[in-house]
């Protein structure tokens, strides 16, 4: 579920379009150490498209659908790089990269005697997600509530779930001369068995989530925004950076370069597990009209 404002500051509609690059890895030797047999290394490359319209009693319904590719990419070497600088002293864990081929795509994992393998790029469309959102607000504070869906229509491994999903979910924020302050509690049910359920030991059928961050507008047009996201895993592995929530920090940049448009920049990073991305760099455009 992702975070929502209480109050939509668009007329009637908004469409965003976002592009992201996200680098995951799997340490062989953490895995090795643990009895496992597995090594994920890959960049994906997202294009999303949201939708929102608000209708009757500014009841706001919204859809959305990404396309994505899984490939060998980029990132390896600016991030070892950027781990190196002399800033951090001896450097910073680069999560197993030196044990991999920099750049290289490989996926293999072993679970309940089964195996998954893959070391050729492949990309798809996701399945679409819907929402609905009712807010409200009483002068600087805002609360709301969200209803969403997740269809099981594609059936392309990693790309889409075959799962449905159903979430809920529901937030605060409160502004006051320039600073922002939300936060929000979500749940989401999985109904299906889903892709790789006995490789990956995709035990568990929830996921809950929490979220907390604020915001500072610098000026008239431009804001800066930190966020803490921490869901549950849907893993039961016997290794716990698997197992364990998952911890993600957000850092944004937001400027609003004409009257109904607004381009953010983010990076989102994930210190202290397996279950998401390790890093993750974002560019989005909304535009409210």
């Amino acid at each position: 579920m992702p975070q929502f404002s209480s109050n939509s500051f668009y007329t009637k509609r908004m469409f965003s379009v976002s592009f992201s690059e996200s680098n995951t890895i799997y340490d062989p030797v953490y895995f090795k150490n643990k009895d496992k047999n597995a090594v994920i290394d890959v960049e994906t490359s997202c294009m999303s498209l949201l939708y929102s319209e608000k209708i009757l009693y500014d009841i706001e319904l919204s859809a959305s659908i990404s396309f994505i590719r899984h490939w060998n990419g980029f990132l390896d070497g600016p991030i070892e790089n950027f781990h190196s600088l002399p800033v951090f002293g001896s450097g910073l864990p680069n999560g197993g990269r030196e044990h991999v081929e920099r750049n290289e795509m490989k996926i293999y994992y072993e679970g309940n005697g089964k195996s998954i393998s893959s070391n050729k790029s492949f990309y798809g469309i996701t399945d679409p997600s819907f929402f609905l959102k009712k807010g409200f607000v009483s002068d600087q504070l805002g609360f709301y509530f969200s209803a969403a869906v997740k269809p099981s229509i594609g059936n392309k491994e990693f790309i889409n779930s075959n799962t449905v999903d159903l979430g809920l979910s529901a937030g605060i924020d409160y502004r006051r001369d320039g600073i922002y302050l939300f936060g929000s509690l979500a749940f989401v049910r999985l109904f299906g068995k889903g892709s790789f359920r006995d490789e990956l030991n995709q035990d568990k059928k929830y996921i809950s989530s929490v979220c907390i961050g604020g915001g500072y507008a610098i000026s008239e047009n431009t804001a800066v925004i930190a966020q803490f996201y921490i869901h549950s895993s849907i893993y039961d592995t016997g290794v716990k950076r698997l197992d364990l929530p998952t911890v993600c920090n957000t850092y944004a940049f937001r400027w609003r370069y004409c009257e109904s448009s607004v381009l953010q920049f983010d990076i989102t990073e994930d210190t202290f597990t397996y279950a998401t991305a390790d890093i993750c760099f974002n560019v989005k455009n909304e535009t409210r009209f």
